[in-house]
């Protein structure tokens, strides 16, 4: 998109952004309020829908990110161009990296012990849009048309990342948790553990890993960290101690991220359209 157009032209790709992610944040949504009511069956067909959807958006940037390389290393006249620009074994990377932040996203979802969780999310949809948007209109006039969404999304992404990690590690502050301070380590995990519950036996059991894995932080957090008086440690060491919600920030950015690139699919194919030609 070049930076000259109309504002209204901006408005209307914006909007039609934000409908394409009407349907795929209808599909989170639902599984964070009916995640743990789901069958195995069930469960395991939303996530390899989710992981699908992850591996395409991961696969096309790849190639384009390839591209990129090839573009400034390699000759197109060079019979590496071809054989170096991304075959089976990309798509198979993708597949692989798509299959663990699909299933972070789903068991994160259907652990969400409060709506405000999915809210959060939702809302941050069309904000993601809009700096997306925002940067292909300020780097326009920098990079090449043909790498332009895959490098706004890339910096939008990131930002994006700061901003919910920053906003939740705040929240978590002042959130509400189990008082764990007359347990053991390893009594507050089993406790944790015994109280999950879902339909779903692969849900339950990543639900109860999950689970293990937040009860070290809540004890650490009781036992350990209200020593430290000043604000600015507190945050820090919350931060550090919460440091695996990343991964389902950045799971849920990367889906919103592979659905836009099958929304804007033809831009984002502009790379292997010129590798064909070349």
């Amino acid at each position: 998109m070049a930076a000259g157009l109309p504002p209204g032209a901006t408005a209307r790709a914006v909007l039609n952004d934000m409908l394409w992610l009407l349907p795929p944040l209808a599909v989170l949504v639902a599984v964070g309020l009916a995640g743990r009511s789901m069958n195995d069956g069930a469960f395991l067909i939303v996530t390899l829908a989710i992981a699908v959807t992850i591996m395409v958006g991961l696969g096309v940037r790849s190639r384009v990110r390839r591209g990129m390389l090839l573009a400034s290393c390699i000759e197109t006249e060079s019979p590496w161009h071809r054989r170096l620009r991304g075959t089976l074994l990309l798509w198979l990377l993708a597949l692989v990296r798509a299959v663990p932040l699909a299933l972070i996203l789903a068991v994160a979802l259907a652990r969400a012990a409060h709506p405000l969780t999915l809210v959060i999310f939702v809302l941050s949809a069309p904000g993601f849009v809009l700096l997306w948007r925002f940067c292909m209109v300020r780097m326009s006039t920098h990079v090449l048309p043909r790498f332009l969404p895959d490098i706004a999304l890339r910096i939008a992404q990131f930002v994006a990342l700061a901003m919910l990690v920053t906003g939740l590690s705040l929240a978590a502050l002042f959130a509400a948790y189990p008082d764990l301070s007359d347990l053991s380590l390893g009594q507050a995990i089993v406790h944790e553990v015994r109280a999950q519950d879902a339909d779903s036996a692969v849900l339950l059991a990543l639900m109860q890993f999950a689970a293990g894995k937040d009860v070290v932080a809540w004890w650490l957090g009781q036992q350990l960290l209200p020593g430290l008086v000043e604000p600015v440690f507190q945050l820090a060491a919350w931060a550090i101690v919460l440091a695996t919600d990343v991964l389902v920030v950045w799971s849920y950015l990367v889906f919103c991220s592979s659905v836009l690139c099958l929304a804007h699919w033809r831009s984002f194919n502009q790379v292997m359209e010129t590798e064909r030609t070349s």
